[in-house]
């Protein structure tokens, strides 16, 4: 190996690091910094370091404009959503210029100067490298919660935020690689900045947030190549088209799975993880429940229900009326006994509508898996 590789080599893994030591600040204003002094240290070093070799800029200038438009018309058409969803107001103040812009500008800047001379060097296992890197930076970026934290949160953070930031690196890495880093940096400037700037923002379900953020970049990259390559349509580039269709509609699904798993819709999806209803609902299933809206409950009815801080899926065998007051009694199928106590209104999540047999089992392993 020669030094050139080297060096290559062992300042990817020494970014990687580096990145991942930014974890240990919290989110907020003083992990945006240390990304930022990431990004200068990185910018700084891959130009003193490493050659920026030339790469070949296809429609440079058309697309330096055209990706700032298409994220104008991508914000314009998300305010949209507000006709429907309503909206969120918030205070827009001088400090956020310092506190949230700023820093955005310098953390996307330094990492797409970076991200354009690794690409540069044509190197399959740079390439890969730093694309798992910069989806790590995006998912840092976006996640607003803990890190390591129980089952549902895990999957919040795999479907809202980790697939959402690998669409967007393959749309980074094709258009950085092909057009340079400028229409990637101040494309990726107005979509992470416009929020700070106005007063109103769409009151968006995160559910549809999650999709928007894992369709947009998926049809821009895919336009791109329709409108800007200008090579032949070989079998060669039709299997291109094909993995890319295909991930993003695994991603998709599998975006979908979690939502539910997340109820994020109306209805929602619990994986049975005990054997109390065995006979109806073994463990192992999955249940899809309709959300409970205050309509009234029968008797033989399978009710999802949150009782102490633990989500039970049991059916509902006594219904009483005292005092004004409707008291639910509830059994496990497979238990001897009633459950200790009632429950009322407000304890109910959702009525079971579908069940799903076995297909749990994954869902168990990875809970089993992650609580070890």
């Amino acid at each position: 190996m020669n030094r050139d590789k080297k060096i290559l080599y062992a300042f990817t893994a020494a970014l990687f690091g580096a990145l991942l030591l930014t974890l240990l600040f919290q989110n907020g204003l003083w992990q945006r910094i240390a990304l930022a002094v990431v990004a200068v240290l990185s910018c700084v070093l891959v130009t003193l370091l490493i050659k920026k070799r030339s790469i070949l800029k296809i429609e440079k200038w058309q697309v330096l404009w055209f990706l700032p438009v298409i994220g104008v018309i991508a914000i314009g058409f998300y305010f949209l959503f507000g006709l429907r969803f309503g909206w969120t107001s918030q205070t827009v103040v001088p400090s956020v210029i310092w506190e949230r812009i700023l820093p955005f500008a310098v953390i996307i800047g330094g990492f797409e100067w970076t991200r354009q001379v690794l690409l540069s060097q044509n190197n399959k296992w740079v390439t890969g490298a730093s694309f798992v890197i910069f989806v790590v930076l995006d998912a840092i970026l976006l996640w607003e919660g803990e890190f390591v934290g129980n089952f549902k949160q895990t999957m919040e953070f795999v479907g809202f935020v980790l697939f959402p930031a690998v669409t967007s690196n393959v749309l980074y890495h094709f258009a950085s690689k092909r057009y340079g880093m400028m229409p990637v940096a101040i494309y990726r400037l107005i979509m992470a900045c416009y929020a700070y700037v106005l007063p109103v923002t769409p009151a968006l379900p995160k559910a549809l947030l999650a999709f928007l953020r894992l369709l947009l970049p998926i049809a821009v990259f895919l336009f791109l190549r329709m409108l800007y390559e200008r090579r032949r349509f070989v079998v060669a580039q039709k299997s291109v088209y094909v993995k890319t269709a295909t991930t993003a509609v695994t991603m998709i699904l599998m975006t979908l799975w979690i939502m539910l798993i997340s109820c994020e819709f109306s209805y929602g999806l619990l994986v049975i993880a005990t054997e109390s209803m065995t006979g109806s609902i073994d463990r192992g299933d999955a249940i899809i429940y309709k959300e409970y809206n205050g309509e009234p409950i029968q008797e033989e009815q399978v009710v999802v229900y949150e009782k102490n801080g633990v989500t039970v899926i049991h059916r509902v065998v006594r219904v009483e009326h005292i005092n004004g007051e409707v008291r639910y009694y509830t059994k496990g199928d497979f238990n001897e006994n009633e459950d200790a106590g009632y429950i009322t209104a407000q304890d109910i999540v959702g009525v079971t509508d579908v069940t799903l047999k076995y297909i749990g089992y994954p869902t168990l392993w990875m809970r089993d898996i992650l609580n070890r």
